[in-house]
């Protein structure tokens, strides 16, 4: 049976959840590293591995929208794939702007801001944003027997109306293929304002354009939370272009470690000013002292590892007893590649590895 036949056989797991899975992996191991900035999906979302950042990359920057980007550099040229002013929904209440978008051909990031009206009479409150610790928003936070517990939002302290706010972006090109925009992160500016930076990247290359519909959903509330107005919902849309062509290399394995229970398979990585996207088939058999899997660190000839954003992986099937699996991660985007990288396999949770593999790099 080879990949295709197992790929139509076999249910590919959705990327976000695989993507959520990793990450919180991921985080179970690096937990005294620098810490990502938190992101509200449902708590889940966590750090990513920091390591040394290499290459050309752009030292500063007037755009925001990369900003989520703190574990990577893009490079110089990636502030041509961003666009201003995508567009605005605006009642009495609030204002909210999509002011920044990049889109480079298989992911997209946006840098939205919601702006208050009235500041000193209805302030903003979005689920996204972390306010337990602030003053002015009241919550009730309840312990079980088993040690858990909840937060729940009450509203405000000062008896305030206030305006809770929610975005809902989708993001499909001209094929109907979507990105799911499942990072997401809040903070709040001095002058009131909520910003929202969402970021999300598909498991295969999209189309030269993708549509951007944004649904803004906003609710005037009592002090107390309950609701008490809701307003018509808003509608942006907005068609992006991609404006700078990935550069694509393959991966072929040429040595490896004795790993018996492990085989990798072949991958590959593409470019953009943006970031990297590395995609890599491997088939592997589980163990009793593995019971996490493993991880793939992608380093240069010197050992020196680049650096991994989120990503996830998708089963393809079974065969001889092995797993066979597609992993897909972000990663630290280059202008150019040496003739071989290495692939080293990391035991998730340990500071254990099976194997580093060499591979050659072959651009497409």
């Amino acid at each position: 049976m080879n990949n295709k036949d197992l790929r139509t056989a076999v249910p590919d797991m959705p990327l976000s959840f695989a993507r959520k899975m990793d990450e919180t992996l991921e985080r179970i191991e690096n937990m005294e590293a620098k810490k990502r900035k938190v992101s509200p999906r449902a708590l889940i979302i966590c750090a990513v591995l920091l390591v040394t950042l290499i290459g050309s990359a752009i030292a500063a920057t007037e755009y925001r929208v990369f900003d989520f980007l703190w574990h990577m550099n893009p490079l110089d040229g990636a502030e041509n794939l961003i666009e201003t002013n995508v567009g605005v929904y605006e009642n009495e209440y609030v204002r909210v702007a999509i002011e920044e978008a990049a889109y480079d051909g298989q992911g997209v990031m946006l840098y939205i801001r919601a702006t208050p009206l009235k500041p000193d009479t209805h302030p903003l409150y979005a689920s996204l944003m972390n306010t337990e610790n602030d003053s002015d928003w009241v919550y009730k936070f309840t312990t079980y027997e088993d040690g858990s517990g909840m937060s729940e939002f009450l509203g405000r302290a000062d008896g305030k109306e206030f305006v809770s706010f929610g975005v809902s972006i989708t993001v499909k090109d001209e094929n109907g293929k979507e990105i799911w925009l499942d990072s997401w992160d809040a903070k709040e500016d001095a002058d009131g304002s909520v910003i929202l930076y969402a970021d999300g990247f598909s498991d295969e290359k999209l189309g030269e354009t993708a549509v951007l519909t944004a649904k803004v959903r906003t609710h005037l509330c009592a002090p107390d939370a309950t609701r008490k107005t809701s307003f018509p919902e808003g509608e942006i849309t907005h068609t992006m272009p991609k404006t700078d062509d990935a550069r694509n290399y393959k991966l072929i394995p040429v040595s490896t470690e004795d790993a018996p229970h492990f085989d990798l398979l072949g991958g590959s990585i593409s470019f953009t000013p943006v970031r990297g996207y590395m995609t890599i088939q491997y088939a592997y058999q589980e163990r009793e002292d593995e019971p996490m899997g493993v991880t793939m660190k992608p380093c240069m000839p010197d050992g020196t590892e680049i650096t991994v954003g989120s990503g996830g992986w998708t089963m393809l099937g079974e065969e001889n007893g092995f797993d066979i699996i597609e992993g897909l991660s972000e990663i630290q985007s280059y202008e150019t590649l040496p003739e071989t990288i290495i692939i080293r396999v990391k035991v998730i949770g340990e500071a254990r590895y099976l194997c580093d593999i060499e591979c050659r790099v072959v651009e497409e």
